[in-house]
């Protein structure tokens, strides 16, 4: 039986504007829809970034907007589901999409009978899940083990209380990672939040240090979004290559956003490599982010996994204003997996000489993202 792809309710966690990725993803991808002429609304199913138990009204992206439904987690499982049942019966929609990232719907990444909750809301609908993430590295240790183990428990508990139609994650890991459980899944990339959008200069130039501007050509700059895992990647591979005479010009390396993790090895690296300027620009507004992108970088830093690239939305807003981006090498425990990289990455190796690559024209992904999801719910139906 065919399912009519016309209302899409969009479930995930959080709905705070500029403070949850997965939110912003949700907001962006359902106004695009709404372009495309399907009805969508969204209901944030346990939102720890409001005052007050629920709210309901629009959010807008760019120039659309979407009927929103934030729950706060304060209020019961029980309330909630009550809630958010009701819109449900008075939506119907055609599809419901889950928005899935397991520290979202609980605090520990562990949302034991989320499946259970979510089959109540069902109704007529078809459901499809993005996994945007599985679950912590099973590798790190036995502890790390053990979670990873439970966290598959419960997307496997999931999947099958749901029985969605269409199965989306982000990375080729991922997706191998759930064939490992006998789920098939396809690849939906990811686009950035980051619009191409230069903005009012005015105000980009209030935000810039003005040596910055002033000597933009005596600079080589990479750019890196907030905290960085100097477990996996503690930059030295890269900023060893600065100790030597690779340039006339001085490198600089920006951080933008919060720096909740990292900070101390941040200023220690200062110590190290002198000869290399660091700046911390905090939080900027997309604007700026844009500009910075577009004209005072010319390389990014990856601070993840290369193979877990697919899923960073840093990653991305590189990637859609043609920047470059280096990464460290491949994690050892995945090379068996034959797991192919982005074109745009460049991984940085000791024994190789350093080239920053050259820059490539920008992309724009959202569109393509909508076209393949739309493509994806309905070639189901089949």
């Amino acid at each position: 039986m065919n399912t009519p792809l016309h209302t899409i309710l969009f479930i995930c966690s959080s709905l705070e504007p500029g403070k949850d990725g997965v939110g912003d993803y949700t907001r962006k991808l359902a106004c695009a829809l709404i372009e495309h002429g399907f009805n969508t609304a969204i209901i944030a199913l346990n939102d720890r970034r409001m005052t007050g138990n629920m709210w309901q009204g629009k959010q807008a992206d760019n120039n659309g907007e979407v009927d929103v439904l934030r729950l706060s987690e304060s209020l019961s499982w029980k309330k909630r589901m009550a809630v958010a049942k009701k819109l449900v019966n008075d939506l119907n929609p055609d599809w419901i999409s889950l928005q899935y990232v397991p520290f979202g719907f609980h605090l520990k990444g562990l949302p034991f009978n989320l499946g259970e909750k979510l089959k109540q809301l069902n109704g007529k609908a078809s459901w499809h899940i993005m996994f945007h993430e599985l679950s912590v590295n099973r590798f790190e240790s036995f502890k790390f083990k053990m979670w990873a183990l439970l966290q598959v428990r419960i997307i496997r508990s999931l999947l099958f209380k749901l029985q969605p139609r269409v199965i989306h994650t982000n990375t080729e890991l991922y997706r191998y990672r759930l064939k490992e459980i006998n789920f098939a899944s396809t690849v939906l990339p990811l686009f950035s939040n980051i619009s191409r959008n230069i903005g009012n200069q005015d105000s980009f130039n209030e935000a810039m240090p003005e040596f910055i501007r002033i000597h933009r050509n005596e600079y080589i700059i990479g750019t890196l979004f907030g905290a960085f895992d100097y477990k996996r990647w503690n930059m030295q591979s890269l900023l060893n290559k600065f100790n030597y005479r690779f340039t006339q010009k001085r490198v600089a390396i920006v951080s933008i956003g919060r720096m909740p993790a990292g900070h101390h090895q941040w200023e220690e690296l200062k110590k190290v490599y002198p000869q290399v300027l660091f700046l911390s620009l905090g939080e900027q507004s997309p604007s700026f982010i844009s500009n910075w992108l577009s004209s005072y970088t010319d390389f990014g830093i990856l601070t993840t996994l290369p193979e877990l690239a697919g899923k960073s939305g840093s990653f991305m807003a590189f990637k859609e204003h043609g920047v470059p981006v280096v990464c460290t090498i491949e994690n050892e425990g995945l090379k068996q997996l034959c797991l192919p990289l982005d074109k745009c990455l460049t991984v940085v190796r000791e024994e190789q000489n350093f080239v920053i690559p050259k820059r490539y024209p920008p992309v724009f992904l959202l569109d393509e993202v909508v076209q393949q999801l739309i493509y994806d719910l309905k070639n189901s139906q089949q």
